[in-house]
């Protein structure tokens, strides 16, 4: 199989039974979903196997895509459901992330360790609180600020009114806003280690 093969072609093979063609669409993926699950879930323990899990069902639903979506808005729907039956099944606990997952702070070409512990700080006091915001709100706002989807396609996603997508994502922000209003921005970190 060419890996330059479109996605639209490897998605009518897999539903043909084209195993190789499926086996591409997960390798296109795999890295995108587990960063999805990570970031929704707030923890480790169970994301390798809800993003393998994802991948299985959507092997055994390829037929039923109906390419009236983006096939990655589809992979992001079956994983957040996962991700939702997870939440309902144990109440979850925090974990470290992986190493890579929340890079959200944008590294300088020197090093200094004073300054990679402050931004090391600022980047798990973020981690936790988007990880402490309730389950409705934390998977709308990883969807909108982390995944950058918009808000009809999360509506889609998550079955509800984009009124709704949006309230949530403005109650989240707010949230946030509170949990993190003692924390000092990059610019702020950076210029007491000028001085």
């Amino acid at each position: 199989m060419k890996r330059e093969e479109p996605e639209e072609i490897l998605i009518k093979m897999a539903k043909k039974g084209d195993v190789s063609a499926f086996s591409e669409l997960v390798k296109r993926y795999e890295r995108y979903i587990l960063n999805l699950v990570y970031r929704t879930l707030g923890y480790s323990e169970d994301a390798e196997d809800i993003a393998q899990e994802t991948f299985i069902k959507a092997y055994n639903n390829i037929k039923k895509f109906r390419e009236e979506s983006k096939f990655s808005t589809w992979l992001s729907k079956i994983a957040i459901n996962l991700c939702r039956d997870k939440f309902r099944s144990k109440s979850h606990k925090e974990e470290n992330l992986e190493d890579g997952v929340w890079l959200t702070i944008p590294q300088n070409s020197y090093y200094d360790p004073e300054e990679t512990a402050e931004r090391m700080e600022i980047q798990e006091k973020i981690r936790k609180a988007v990880a402490s915001l309730p389950e409705e709100l934390r998977v709308v706002f990883v969807l909108r600020e982390l995944e950058d989807l918009s808000y009809e396609e999360i509506s889609k996603m998550l079955n509800i009114p984009i009124g709704t997508v949006e309230s949530r994502i403005y109650r989240a922000r707010m949230k946030l806003k509170t949990l993190l209003s003692d924390l000092r921005t990059v610019e702020e970190v950076t210029e007491e280690s000028e001085v």
